[in-house]
C-alpha cells in the first residue's frame, strides 16, 4: 500500500477515558486501554447504537495511545466514504488504529478489498486496530467473506446503554469532578429529562457547568429548568 499519510482528523478533547460513563461497559474500557498501549488482542470490535459512547472510546483510546508514544488515528469512515478506498492508503503506518463507522463502506467491493489489504499489512506489523459500527461482523453485509473472519477473529463487545440508576451515580460523580455539587434529585430530574445517552448526559452537563458559573447559581431543579427548557 501507499506510504502517503492522509490529513488527519481532530480529536474532540472532551473525549478521554475519564469523562466516558463506563456503566455496564467495563469490558470495553478494558480492552482500549489496553490497545492504547499495545497489548490488545487485534481487532477490537465495537458495537452499539448511535449515541452508545463509540466514537468517544475511539478517540479517547486514540489520545491514549498517543500519550503513550503511539502514532495514532481515529478516522470516521462516514466522512470520507465518498472519496473513495485511496482515502485510506498509507494507514498502515499508524501503531494504533481506530475506524469509526465501519457499515457505511461495507457491501462495496473496492472499499472491503482496501481494508482487507489494510488488515493484513497492520496486523503483520503487530499494530492494533479498532472497528466500530453499529451491529456487530456477523449482521453486516459483506462481500468479501474473508474480511469478516479477520474483523471477527478478535474480541467482539456489544457497548450497552446505561441504566437509570448508573447514569445518575455516574453524572454525580463527574459532576463532582468539574466541581459542581449535584444531588441525587438533581441528578436523576436531569436524566429523566434529556437522552440517556452518553453525549447527551455530557453535553448537559456541560451546558450546566457555564451556566452555573455565570450566574453564580447551585445545581437546583429550578434552576436546571431555566437552563435546558426555558420555556416550561
Amino acid at each position: 500500500m501507499s506510504q502517503q499519510l492522509p490529513l488527519p482528523f481532530g480529536l474532540d478533547p472532551e473525549y478521554t477515558f475519564e469523562r466516558f460513563l463506563t456503566g455496564p461497559n467495563s469490558e470495553a474500557m478494558m480492552l482500549l486501554k489496553a490497545a492504547a498501549q499495545g497489548s490488545s488482542p487485534m481487532p477490537l470490535f465495537l458495537h452499539g447504537p448511535s449515541g452508545s459512547g463509540k466514537t468517544h472510546l475511539l478517540q479517547a483510546c486514540c489520545m491514549a495511545a498517543g500519550a503513550h508514544g503511539q502514532l495514532a488515528m481515529s478516522l470516521p469512515l462516514k466522512m470520507i466514504r465518498d472519496q473513495g478506498p485511496k482515502a485510506i492508503e498509507g494507514l498502515e503506518n499508524f501503531d494504533c488504529l481506530c475506524l469509526d463507522d465501519l457499515d457505511r463502506v461495507t457491501g462495496e467491493s473496492e472499499w472491503e478489498e482496501a481494508l482487507f489489504l489494510l488488515f493484513n499489512a497492520l496486523k503483520d506489523r503487530g499494530a492494533q486496530l479498532v472497528i466500530a459500527a453499529r451491529t456487530p461482523p456477523g449482521q453486516l453485509t459483506f462481500v468479501l467473506e474473508d474480511l469478516r473472519s479477520r474483523l471477527a477473529s478478535g474480541p467482539i463487545v456489544a457497548l450497552k446503554p446505561l441504566s437509570e440508576p448508573e447514569s445518575i451515580q455516574a453524572l454525580i460523580g463527574h459532576a463532582g469532578a468539574l466541581g459542581l455539587d449535584m444531588s441525587e434529585p438533581v441528578a436523576q430530574y436531569l436524566v429523566r429529562r434529556v437522552h440517556r445517552d452518553l453525549g447527551s448526559l455530557l453535553h448537559s452537563l456541560d451546558q450546566l457547568d457555564r451556566a452555573s458559573m455565570a450566574a453564580a447559581r447551585k445545581l437546583t431543579i429550578p434552576f436546571i429548568r431555566s437552563i435546558i427548557d426555558p420555556d416550561s
